[in-house]
């Protein structure tokens, strides 16, 4: 058995990857993938044999600290080290100067994997869940504009645990809506509102309390259509499972972050209420 790993480079990459994830129930989209090439032309994989593509992988350098993510194998082909082999070739792909950190989320039954190749958990990542969410209004929540996003993204640094600018301005193109608070110029807390082919995906968000978290979660939730809502917490923000639950929503299977080298990158656990994707943070 001859497998090769290639880098994505054509349309149907993109297709294979988002039938699998779609396949696998994971809310990684085609929007996703799309930013995942932009963002690191380099770092997305496709292991092939004789032409048919048998799995993905996708790995982003920001500044300090990278991310794995959307590891996965067609299910006929796995148990035969292709899942290592693509995880391998991110992780080559990460050894970059100035990377320090690397970080991912993994489903439970995918952690072993990762904790042989020295990865430690660090938190528990929930996944929350509404079928049906309480209609609400933009409120005092502004539309995020391209003119904005330098300012979002210097707060968002600070918060997030590292520089992630130009990834922001790629998820801003492809957000169905984003929203803004600020106190002047100063921003208090941003969120951002994907598609989905089930519904609605709402990440990053990112907020200095609570009081602002909910108002811009109201804002997002106008520019909901049909079907379910999705968002990822990291476990350690108690105030931003605590405002789901009130709001109706229910919790799924949650995954687990982990993270391998220097301890650098932390999120501030009281100020981001969601995440933009398993695979990038």
């Amino acid at each position: 058995m001859d497998v090769h790993i290639r880098l994505a480079n054509q349309r149907s990459d993109i297709d294979f990857a988002e039938r699998q994830a779609l396949r696998e129930g994971w809310d990684s989209t085609r929007e996703v993938f799309e930013v995942c090439l932009k963002h690191d032309r380099e770092g997305f994989f496709i292991a092939e044999c004789e032409g048919e593509p048998w799995g993905l992988v996708t790995a982003m350098r920001l500044v300090d600290t990278g991310w794995v993510g959307n590891l996965i194998v067609v299910p006929p082909r796995r148990r035969h080290g292709i899942g290592k082999a693509l995880f391998t070739q991110a992780l080559v792909y990460l050894r970059h100067p100035g990377i320090r950190a690397v970080r991912l989320e993994a489903t439970p039954s995918g952690a072993d994997l990762y904790r042989r190749f020295a990865f430690l958990d660090e938190f528990e990542s929930l996944r929350f869940r509404s079928e049906d969410p309480p209609p609400t209004g933009a409120g005092s929540a502004e539309p995020l504009t391209p003119d904005r996003l330098p300012a979002v993204a210097e707060y968002d640094a600070a918060r997030f645990g590292d520089r992630r600018g130009r990834l922001l301005r790629l998820l801003l193109k492809q957000a169905r809506a984003a929203f803004v608070e600020r106190d002047g110029d100063a921003v208090q807390g941003y969120i951002m509102v994907w598609p989905t082919p089930t519904g609605t995906r709402i990440g990053p968000w990112v907020a200095d309390d609570v009081e602002t978290a909910d108002r811009l979660l109201r804002a997002a939730l106008s520019e909901h259509g049909s079907g379910s809502v999705v968002i990822g917490v990291p476990g350690r923000n108690h105030a931003a499972a605590e405002l789901l639950d009130g709001l109706g929503f229910s919790q799924s299977t949650p995954c687990i972050r982990m993270v391998w080298g220097e301890p650098v990158g932390e999120v501030d656990a009281n100020r981001v209420f969601g995440i933009a994707n398993g695979a990038m943070g």
